[in-house]
């Protein structure tokens, strides 16, 4: 009976975190496109981690800046 309970368990979290995830890439992608269309002084750079994430110190390397 535990056994049958924790296996339902570990499918509902599962299933719980998939649609985190799934939620969790909307919103980004909803950021990013809001993001990308507003004039920004710095680009949205990806992440080694696959992140996007807003890096004002990597402006210089921005198309706009570089001399």
């Amino acid at each position: 009976m535990i056994f049958r309970w924790v296996g339902e368990w570990s499918t509902r979290t599962q299933a719980r975190k998939r649609i985190a995830v799934e939620l969790n890439v909307e919103v980004k992608r909803k950021t990013i496109a809001r993001l990308s269309s507003l004039p920004l002084p710095f680009p949205v750079t990806r992440s080694p981690f696959g992140l996007n994430a807003i890096s004002p110190i990597c402006s210089s390397q921005h198309p706009m800046f570089v001399k």
